[in-house]
């Protein structure tokens, strides 16, 4: 459980964290295709759809990875996982009886500020992994693990709502989330031993970061800001322009979720150490912006889908 400290090896120390990214992911993607249906259903506007479905999500997620990162340095990743997981397990379950959009839009702000699994995942991987290739190997694993959950959750989410409804969603994801959590509790280890942590703390020049960590830290924000408006505001243009439903909606989140876990398995590892994780992240960030400033003009269902699956592929290489 985190306890003697033996050699590392990264490829077993870190299995059992991307199943964690995995099944919490999996809750979370579940519930993307019914949100904006039980939004309208409230006779809710079409800014407070965009809310509850994920923007106000993506809000709390800003402010939770701060803090979780934070603590995590603190007290260690494992029980800052261990939390994250039970708070979303939480707000799962609110969501079961929400009456009002205002009271989803809460529901949903806490499962964001709770739902602090992948950046401290990704601390992990900083933890143990010191090769910048190997590095960039074992955080596209992190990311296909985050695009499998958004491959099969949507399906998934469709899958109950048409069998027993869209509350019953909520019931699942409470239930696959809480298995995460048991899960993680019994298989995950501790990273960032006492060691380390002292010897940061000893460091007088620990804040002095370079140059290059600001902008990455920056155009990660732009990233996740770009990704979080689109999941936002692709269910409002899908279902007036395209006349889409659950179904729909869930087999299109499914496509973009194949498309980010096939190009972080086969190719992100491959790309960076061709070129480099500078160029990758600028030639990823040019094509991102293309694809998102030609899709308001593209009026073809399959024209559109196609377009969208290079921003939710390459979204992740900054």
């Amino acid at each position: 459980m985190g306890g003697g400290r033996g050699p590392l090896d990264p490829s077993v120390l870190l299995f059992p964290a991307y199943i964690t990214v995995f099944i919490d992911f999996l809750g979370y993607s579940s519930t993307v295709v019914i949100l904006p249906y039980i939004s309208i259903e409230q006779n809710a506007t079409a800014f407070e759809v965009m809310c509850a479905t994920t923007g106000i999500f993506y809000a709390g997620q800003i402010v939770g990875s701060t803090i979780m990162g934070y603590v995590s340095d603190k007290i260690g990743r494992r029980p800052v996982i261990l939390m994250s997981l039970l708070g979303c397990c939480v707000s799962y379950i609110w969501c079961i009886y929400v009456q009002d959009v205002y009271e989803l839009m809460a529901a949903r702000l806490m499962g964001g500020i709770m739902g602090g699994t992948l950046p401290v995942v990704q601390a992990m991987v900083l933890d143990v992994v010191k090769d910048p290739v190997e590095r960039a190997g074992c955080l596209s694993r992190v990311n296909a693990s985050f695009g499998m959950a958004f491959a099969v959750g949507p399906a998934l989410g469709t899958l109950i709502n048409e069998k027993f409804g869209k509350r019953a969603v909520f019931v699942a994801t409470a239930l696959i989330t809480c298995a995460c959590s048991l899960y993680a509790a019994a298989k995950l280890t501790e990273t960032n031993f006492s060691e380390s942590k002292s010897r940061i703390h000893r460091n007088p020049n620990h804040s002095s970061l370079p140059r290059e960590v600001f902008i990455g830290a920056l155009a990660m924000f732009a990233t996740a800001y770009a990704f979080s408006a689109l999941t936002s505001a692709l269910p409002l243009f899908y279902v007036p322009l395209f006349d889409w439903r659950a179904k729909e909606l869930g087999l299109v989140a499914t496509a973009f979720g194949v498309s980010m876990a096939i190009n972080n398995i086969l190719f992100t590892k491959r790309i960076i150490s061709s070129i480099g994780p500078r160029l990758s992240s600028v030639a990823a960030s040019l094509l991102t912006a293309t694809a998102v400033a030609l899709s308001p003009v593209i009026r073809s269902r399959v024209v559109h889908v196609v377009g969208m699956l290079v921003p939710f592929a390459l979204g992740w290489y900054v």
